[in-house]
């Protein structure tokens, strides 16, 4: 006897989107995206949750060494797509999107030439039409900067558009020049990542990081490079340019604060440990701190460091986390003497109770011992004699991120789990006090990149 259409479905929506959740969580890319393809042919409720795994987050990539003409192949099937979906009485594919990337690792002749074409900028205004869930937004330029006002106006006017969609939070921009420090204005972002960025004010007389919010405040979490207008240089008469440096307290004039509680500064320079630190000390109501060191110089950094890091000064902090891009590797330990260094001049604060280092880690087969997991092992072994002083008495815990990036004879061979657990078997022969202090609690996150990758760190979570 034929059922009818309404008892097929023998299985709730909720089990059924669990198991296509499990597909979504496949390690291989190509194996996700084509099983999640299938999927979506199955039922409503398959194609649905398929769709969220497939579109939640939107990139648009042009590899270094690539033509353009492929991206824009993407860039034109894509509108194609979704604009031909927009007739039918089902969920438009813009509904799932919740973040737009768009990295152009070309030449900068190509970046412009992207940013510049029709169907970007007619998938930006349909994202800012039916893309109601969207939260972050990253826009990343070249290896030389791109100038915002060489860009078309439409594509301008629709990036500002897609900033002041209501759901919008998150804001990432990089290898940018000349933009506009009115940006923010009128939005209702509260995470900003702005690395290689130059920003100018539209405004004579108005410094630039005074037109970046409102005197309300609304940034929480700020993600920022020595290129951030905190000091200002102003252009004195009309033939020549002098610089001048204006104190913090001065650009902060009429500027509430108040509301960001995590301040994320990267490190290029050897005195941004000076800058950083007088940024830090004019929030009072940082929760969270973070520094990462790009390829700072060692030499330059250490004369630099000089004097304790008055974060005592900062009566609501809670965390420290400092980071490392450079691989650590046997025979290279400069990335962990450099951390050390910031964890011995830290002058820490009575409510500080997190501690978190985050490394990158180049590994070699076959990973049957200690120092295949931990390079430069007794270097490893002075964060758990400093962790344990008495200077860290009030943090309770410390975490740990390692990402290890492989090289793979045979990847078909690697055991992903196999190496994470033993991983986490080393740590305590290389913290014995950490791993056996009745006070602190040392967690671990190993993940791991085949080698090639690219790895992003202490990233925004919204």
């Amino acid at each position: 006897m034929p059922r009818d259409q309404g008892s097929c479905q023998l299985l709730p929506n909720e089990i059924l989107e669990l198991f296509v959740d499990q597909v979504g969580n496949l390690r291989s890319p190509v194996e996700r995206r084509i099983t999640l393809q299938a999927c979506s042919l199955v039922s409503i409720a398959f194609r649905n949750r398929a769709h969220h795994h497939l579109f939640s987050n939107v990139e648009f990539t042009q590899p270094s060494y690539s033509v353009p003409s492929k991206l824009f192949y993407r860039l034109r099937k894509f509108r194609e797509v979704v604009t031909s979906g927009l007739g039918f009485q089902m969920t438009s594919l813009l509904h799932h999107v919740q973040s737009f990337t768009l990295v152009m690792d070309g030449s900068v002749f190509d970046a412009y030439t992207t940013m510049n074409n029709e169907d970007l900028t007619t998938i930006i205004r349909m994202l800012c039409k039916h893309s109601t869930a969207i939260h972050t937004t990253t826009l990343l330029g070249s290896s030389m900067r791109i100038f915002w006002p060489y860009l078309t106006r439409d594509f301008r006017e629709a990036f500002k558009e897609l900033c002041r969609v209501p759901s919008m939070r998150t804001l990432h921009l990089e290898n940018l020049c000349s933009v506009p420090a009115t940006f923010l204005l009128g939005t209702k972002i509260k995470n900003i990542r702005l690395h290689l960025v130059t920003i100018f004010s539209p405004i004579p007389g108005l410094p630039a990081f005074n037109c970046l919010w409102d005197s309300v405040g609304q940034l929480q979490a700020v993600d920022i490079d020595h290129t951030f207008p905190f000091f200002i240089e102003e252009i004195i008469g009309s033939d020549t340019m002098r610089t001048r440096t204006v104190s913090l307290e001065k650009s902060a004039e009429k500027v509430n604060l108040s509301s960001i509680k995590l301040l994320r500064y990267t490190f290029h320079l050897p005195d941004d440990l000076q800058r950083f630190t007088q940024i830090a000390l004019a929030i009072h109501s940082l929760e969270a701190v973070s520094v990462v060191f790009d390829d700072t110089d060692s030499s330059g950094f250490r004369r630099a460091i000089g004097d304790q890091i008055p974060l005592h000064e900062l009566p609501a902090l809670r965390t420290v986390a400092i980071g490392h891009k450079s691989s650590i590797n046997t025979g290279i330990r400069g990335p962990l003497l450099k951390m050390l260094d910031v964890l011995k001049s830290l002058s820490v604060p009575r409510t500080l109770e997190c501690i978190e280092l985050s490394f990158e880690i180049h590994s070699h087969p076959p990973w049957f011992k200690l120092t295949e997991f931990f390079p430069e092992t007794k270097t490893w072994a002075l964060f758990d004699k400093l962790l344990t002083h008495e200077t860290f008495d009030s943090v309770k815990r410390v975490r740990l991120n390692l990402r290890y990036t492989t090289l793979q004879a045979q990847p078909w061979t690697f055991d992903e789990q196999f190496f994470v657990q033993r991983c986490h078997g080393y740590l305590s022969e290389v913290f014995p006090l950490l791993m056996g202090s009745a006070s602190k609690e040392l967690m671990a996150d190993v993940s791991v990149l085949p080698l090639g990758e690219e790895l992003d760190m202490l990233v925004f979570t919204t």
